[in-house]
């Protein structure tokens, strides 16, 4: 947990979707610099007992973690690539973040949806938001779980090679 992760904004969102009535519940997997900070957070926006912090999660015990969950929140400042978007999509996991970087130009909206640009923290939390909404539909849900696992699938070295060669020779 690092500031450039912004692990507080899972936070924040956990409290706007109480505000607007949604029950959520959010799981943080993670160890470091910003683990007290974001308990006294979560206290101080009274969602304690919504957020269970997992601590650090060995890779083995992350598939499970996916498939217990129903979203991945995904709001890191600086990723330029999306393993963890991958991994939750090949689990049939939604992904909700910020669609920058590389989640923003190789991932499929109806996979991770979000904002790609935004004006701040509160606007980039209501954009979280109204992207978990809309997997509250069970239609999108659906269509938003079976794109994840097809575009899982189709995320090979082939593919992600002629991508990257794409974009630096277009011709």
């Amino acid at each position: 947990m690092i500031d450039s992760k912004r692990p507080d904004l899972a936070v924040r969102l956990i409290a706007e979707l109480r505000r607007r009535g949604i029950p959520a519940r959010l799981t943080v997997a993670g160890n470091g610099q910003k683990l007290q900070f974001l308990k006294e957070y979560a206290a101080g926006l009274d969602v304690s007992g919504l957020v269970t912090f997992a601590g650090r999660v060995a890779w083995s015990r992350t598939p499970s973690l996916y498939d217990q969950s129903d979203v991945l929140l995904f709001h890191s400042m600086r990723d330029s690539s999306c393993p963890t978007v991958i991994e939750a999509a090949a689990r049939g996991l939604p992904t909700v973040g910020l669609r920058a970087h590389g989640v923003g130009a190789m991932v499929p909206r109806v996979v991770a949806r979000g904002p790609s640009k935004y004006r701040g923290d509160r606007d980039l939390v209501q954009a979280l938001a109204e992207g978990v909404q809309e997997l509250l539909d069970q239609r999108a849900y659906a269509e938003a779980s079976q794109a994840s696992l097809d575009w899982a699938l189709s995320e090979t070295w082939a593919t992600k090679v002629a991508r990257i060669l794409e974009l630096v020779d277009p011709s």
